[in-house]
Protein backbone atom coordinates (compact mmCIF):
# COMPACT_ATOMS: atom_id res chain seq x y z
CA UNK A 1 0.00 0.00 0.00
CA UNK A 2 1.28 3.70 -0.64
CA UNK A 3 -0.16 6.69 0.13
CA UNK A 4 1.13 10.13 -0.72
CA UNK A 5 0.05 13.10 1.08
CA UNK A 6 -0.26 16.72 -0.85
CA UNK A 7 -0.73 19.48 1.60
CA UNK A 8 -4.84 18.03 2.18
CA UNK A 9 -4.36 15.98 -0.81
CA UNK A 10 -4.47 12.26 -0.33
CA UNK A 11 -4.85 8.68 -2.59
CA UNK A 12 -3.49 5.55 -1.48
CA UNK A 13 -2.51 2.79 -4.24
CA UNK A 14 -2.67 -0.90 -3.98
CA UNK A 15 -0.21 -2.08 -6.94
CA UNK A 16 1.77 -4.79 -7.72
CA UNK A 17 4.44 -4.94 -10.72
CA UNK A 18 5.07 -8.08 -12.76
CA UNK A 19 7.71 -9.48 -15.28
CA UNK A 20 5.95 -10.61 -18.44
CA UNK A 21 7.36 -10.99 -21.94
CA UNK A 22 4.11 -10.43 -23.74
CA UNK A 23 0.96 -7.67 -23.72
CA UNK A 24 -0.84 -9.23 -20.79
CA UNK A 25 -4.91 -9.53 -21.16
CA UNK A 26 -7.02 -6.74 -20.47
CA UNK A 27 -4.09 -4.39 -20.48
CA UNK A 28 -3.46 -0.94 -21.53
CA UNK A 29 0.04 -0.17 -23.15
CA UNK A 30 1.69 2.98 -21.68
CA UNK A 31 4.80 2.58 -23.11
CA UNK A 32 6.93 -0.30 -25.47
CA UNK A 33 6.85 -2.77 -22.54
CA UNK A 34 4.91 -1.85 -20.57
CA UNK A 35 1.06 -2.37 -19.49
CA UNK A 36 -1.31 -1.15 -17.17
CA UNK A 37 -4.10 -3.36 -15.86
CA UNK A 38 -7.15 -2.05 -14.11
CA UNK A 39 -8.63 -3.59 -10.99
CA UNK A 40 -11.11 -6.47 -11.98
CA UNK A 41 -13.77 -4.10 -9.92
CA UNK A 42 -12.64 -0.86 -12.81
CA UNK A 43 -11.93 2.81 -11.73
CA UNK A 44 -13.25 5.96 -13.56
CA UNK A 45 -11.61 6.53 -16.33
CA UNK A 46 -10.03 9.56 -15.78
CA UNK A 47 -7.81 7.82 -13.02
CA UNK A 48 -7.03 5.61 -15.48
CA UNK A 49 -5.40 8.17 -17.99
CA UNK A 50 -3.55 9.54 -14.81
CA UNK A 51 -2.47 6.77 -13.57
CA UNK A 52 -1.29 5.76 -16.85
CA UNK A 53 0.23 9.39 -17.43
CA UNK A 54 2.18 8.49 -13.98
CA UNK A 55 3.78 5.21 -15.24
CA UNK A 56 4.89 7.30 -17.95
CA UNK A 57 7.33 9.63 -16.17
CA UNK A 58 9.12 6.56 -14.50
CA UNK A 59 9.02 4.79 -18.38
CA UNK A 60 12.94 4.80 -18.47
CA UNK A 61 13.73 3.06 -15.51
CA UNK A 62 10.78 0.55 -15.23
CA UNK A 63 12.52 -0.03 -18.77
CA UNK A 64 15.52 -0.68 -17.14
CA UNK A 65 14.38 -2.65 -14.27
CA UNK A 66 12.31 -5.16 -17.00
CA UNK A 67 14.01 -5.08 -20.13
CA UNK A 68 11.53 -7.76 -20.85
CA UNK A 69 8.35 -6.18 -20.35
CA UNK A 70 6.39 -5.30 -16.86
CA UNK A 71 2.54 -4.98 -16.21
CA UNK A 72 1.41 -2.63 -13.48
CA UNK A 73 -1.41 -4.70 -12.22
CA UNK A 74 -3.60 -1.83 -10.11
CA UNK A 75 -5.91 -3.52 -7.27
CA UNK A 76 -7.14 -0.07 -5.96
CA UNK A 77 -7.21 2.98 -5.98
CA UNK A 78 -8.71 4.92 -2.82
CA UNK A 79 -9.27 8.64 -2.31
CA UNK A 80 -11.63 11.09 -0.26
CA UNK A 81 -13.67 12.54 -2.38
CA UNK A 82 -13.29 15.94 -0.78
CA UNK A 83 -10.16 17.50 -2.17
CA UNK A 84 -9.42 15.41 -4.27
CA UNK A 85 -7.83 16.31 -7.69
CA UNK A 86 -7.23 13.92 -10.40
CA UNK A 87 -3.80 14.65 -10.76
CA UNK A 88 -3.32 12.95 -7.55
CA UNK A 89 -3.21 9.85 -9.06
CA UNK A 90 -0.74 10.65 -11.57
CA UNK A 91 1.63 11.20 -8.31
CA UNK A 92 0.81 8.58 -6.43
CA UNK A 93 1.91 6.18 -9.22
CA UNK A 94 4.70 8.05 -9.64
CA UNK A 95 6.00 7.85 -5.86
CA UNK A 96 4.92 4.01 -5.79
CA UNK A 97 7.08 3.03 -8.88
CA UNK A 98 10.25 5.15 -7.46
CA UNK A 99 9.35 2.96 -3.85
CA UNK A 100 9.65 0.03 -5.94
CA UNK A 101 12.44 0.94 -8.15
CA UNK A 102 14.01 2.87 -6.06
CA UNK A 103 14.58 5.40 -8.63
CA UNK A 104 14.98 9.02 -8.07
CA UNK A 105 12.20 11.89 -8.49
CA UNK A 106 11.01 12.33 -11.60
CA UNK A 107 10.59 16.18 -10.89
CA UNK A 108 7.12 16.86 -9.96
CA UNK A 109 6.17 19.59 -8.04
CA UNK A 110 2.74 19.85 -6.57
CA UNK A 111 2.00 23.61 -5.24
CA UNK A 112 -1.05 25.49 -3.71
CA UNK A 113 -2.48 27.99 -5.41
CA UNK A 114 -4.92 29.91 -3.33
CA UNK A 115 -5.14 33.06 -5.95
CA UNK A 116 -6.72 30.43 -8.30
CA UNK A 117 -8.35 28.26 -5.84
CA UNK A 118 -6.52 25.36 -6.75
CA UNK A 119 -3.42 23.61 -6.77
CA UNK A 120 -0.74 23.56 -9.79
CA UNK A 121 1.06 20.31 -10.61
CA UNK A 122 4.21 20.54 -12.57
CA UNK A 123 5.30 17.72 -14.48
CA UNK A 124 9.52 18.29 -15.02
CA UNK A 125 11.52 19.81 -17.55
CA UNK A 126 9.32 18.16 -20.27
CA UNK A 127 6.16 17.98 -19.55
CA UNK A 128 3.59 21.09 -20.44
CA UNK A 129 0.39 19.61 -20.12
CA UNK A 130 0.45 15.47 -20.66
CA UNK A 131 -2.73 15.30 -22.51
CA UNK A 132 -2.23 18.06 -25.30
CA UNK A 133 -0.68 16.79 -28.63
Amino acid sequence: MRGDRLGCLAADLEAELRAVDARPEHSTTVYGGIWLTLPPTGIYWKDFAWLAFGASLMQRQLSEAYPGGVQIQVHNLVYPLADYKLEVAAVCMTGWLREQLDAPDPGIVVRAAPERGAFVFEWGDLVRDPFTE
